[in-house]
């Protein structure tokens, strides 16, 4: 199975540290669990950082940037998976069922309240 993960921002992407959570990064880390060897073999990720960005600063200039790419790699994978910031990500979803209306493959936006590399970090602890 291959799964194309599209990368935006959001708290999922941001870093952290021992003192905060980094909101401006160059960095998206939301791929950071993805490549952590606790997801099984089987399934092929590939990434695709569209943008890093607050949801809070998210236009409908974006959600064409991520239905542009879904529509270019739709023939290339089975599924996608596009991390979101927690803000608008009502918004976004709202508008990516209108504007992928006869898409015909599975589109998850996911967010999170924590970062992907804390999740990462807690689950390597619990192992």
């Amino acid at each position: 199975m291959k799964i194309l993960i599209i990368t935006t921002g959001g708290t999922i992407g941001q870093e952290k540290d021992e003192n905060h959570v980094s909101i401006s990064t160059d960095t998206d880390h939301s791929m950071d669990f993805f490549e952590s060897g606790l997801i099984p073999k089987d399934i092929d990720f590939t990434f695709e950082n569209l943008y890093n960005c607050d949801s809070s600063n998210v236009t409908p200039d974006h959600w064409k940037k991520m239905v542009e790419s879904l529509m270019k790699n739709h023939d290339k994978y089975d599924g996608f998976i596009i991390t979101h910031g927690t803000n608008t990500l009502d918004y976004t979803c709202a508008a990516l069922t209108f504007m992928l209306e006869k898409f015909n493959k599975p589109v998850v936006l996911t967010r999170s309240s924590i970062t992907a590399c804390s999740v990462t970090v807690v689950m390597h602890k619990q192992i």
